[in-house]
């Protein structure tokens, strides 16, 4: 193939875009890339118009070619879910693509086939210890426990009981202290 351009890299760009499937790539499309961006990054030119001008370019160039690999990946992901290894596809980017269906596949039958089988096991969710504590200083804004249930506002002297998480950070900063409850 021929030297490598923005034009070019463009094109590419718009083909990727316009096709459901994936667009062949040269194999050596990203060394090819890299060399456009050094080109322009490397580019001294002493008129500050052309400049801003190269650098305008080169974000271009940086943006069509995240936007064509963020293009591929998704194409991949949707052949993957189905079982396939996309195609066509450069042979670096084989490799990654085979270990995402292969984990994909891992998943599956980790969560997906026990489900429709009739065989998770649901678990009680363990129960989470609670901590009685008295309030040593206001707070007046409401908190979420660990428990995902809202407390307070807490005002100095109540006694609460909160998840231990919770507890034991009010006491750390010194909001709140212990108290042992007898029964």
């Amino acid at each position: 193939m021929a030297e490598m351009t923005t034009e070019k890299i463009l094109d590419i760009y718009k083909k990727e875009m316009a096709s459901q499937e994936l667009l062949e790539l040269p194999e050596n499309f990203y060394e090819d890339v890299a060399k456009v961006v050094s080109s322009l990054a490397d580019s001294k030119k002493s008129d500050p118009i052309q400049r801003e001008m190269l650098e305008e370019e080169l974000k271009k160039v940086v943006f069509l070619v995240r936007e064509i690999h963020n293009t591929r990946v998704l194409k991949a992901i949707d052949r993957l879910m189905v079982g396939e290894i996309p195609s066509p596809i450069l042979e670096r980017e084989r490799t990654t693509f085979q270990e995402m269906r292969q984990s994909l596949e891992k998943l599956h039958s980790e969560l997906v086939l026990p489900a429709v089988e009739g065989k998770t096991s649901v678990s009680a969710p363990a129960e989470r210890k609670r901590v009685a504590i008295m309030m040593r200083a206001d707070i007046e804004d409401r908190i979420m426990g660990s428990d995902m249930k809202f407390y307070g506002p807490f005002k100095r002297g109540e006694v609460f009981s909160l998840p231990e998480s919770n507890a034991s950070s009010l006491v750390k900063h010194d909001y709140a202290r212990t108290i042992k409850i007898r029964v």
